[in-house]
């Protein structure tokens, strides 16, 4: 079986980070590998472009591609498993960083543009003013506040500005985040079972009255959340279509 992309960038990375590639050594050129490997030349390409991206490679111009000069690589232990993924089954955790499924928000890398991507963000680094460099303010980049509203005044109909938008590190930095702010030791909180995996198992973590409510073809059954759960303060729930957004 030929090796993909993947194969060839996990075989590279780990002979740097073993140390049988030293800082400085020179990679085979993309086309001699292809050739030597009997790929295509866009999947040589591609496994090079996401080790230059993490710093394991440079590319050099005429002298060629070479391990980075200055990688420093680490020679402590790794630190701790990350608390949501520790709680995971080891054969499900270990099947999620082997393979591109069950990776939500990782795009086909295999068809990502990354020669087009590393040039914007040079472009982009480069164009970069002195204040963007500092910490970017506490509701999130202004530029991007301000699409967001704009987004929502013309696609939702609402009446939104810049100030009441507050961009978060995704879905589970929003839940700390919500909780954190409104939620006291004591209250209630309801989830979907089933229901989005790593949502309910960080909320195990920070809510200490986690229920969960069964669910139906329409989404959570409220005649049981009614019945078992009245008290409940926050029930999350998962958008099923996107007419509920109306």
């Amino acid at each position: 079986m030929k090796p993909g992309y993947h194969q060839i960038y996990t075989r590279y990375r780990d002979n740097i980070t073993r140390g049988i590639l030293k800082p400085g050594d020179k990679v085979p050129a993309i086309r001699v590998l292809a050739e030597e490997l009997k790929v295509a030349r866009k999947t040589v390409e591609t496994a090079y472009a996401i080790l230059t991206g993490e710093g394991y490679l440079v590319s050099q111009g005429a002298r060629g591609t070479r391990v980075n000069p200055y990688l420093t690589l680490p020679v402590t232990p790794p630190p701790p498993a990350d608390p949501l993924t520790g709680a995971l089954p080891e054969s499900l955790v270990s099947q999620r960083e082997r393979s591109g499924f069950l990776r939500p928000g990782i795009p086909a890398l295999d068809s990502f543009p990354y020669k087009k991507w590393l040039l914007l963000a040079g472009q982009a680094v480069r164009a970069m003013r002195q204040e963007e460099m500092l910490s970017p303010p506490v509701m999130g980049w202004t530029p991007l506040r301000q699409a967001i509203a704009s987004y929502l005044n013309i696609s939702r109909g609402l009446s939104c500005t810049p100030e009441q938008v507050l961009i978060t590190s995704g879905y589970s930095g929003s839940l700390r985040l919500i909780l954190d702010t409104l939620a006291s030791r004591n209250d209630k909180v309801v989830f979907e079972d089933p229901g989005y995996f790593m949502g309910q198992q960080l909320l195990r973590r920070i809510v200490p009255r986690l229920h969960t409510v069964p669910v139906d073809r329409s989404g959570m059954d409220t005649d049981y959340l009614l019945h078992h759960h009245p008290d409940a303060r926050f029930v999350i729930v998962t958008l099923h279509t996107k007419a509920r957004w109306r």
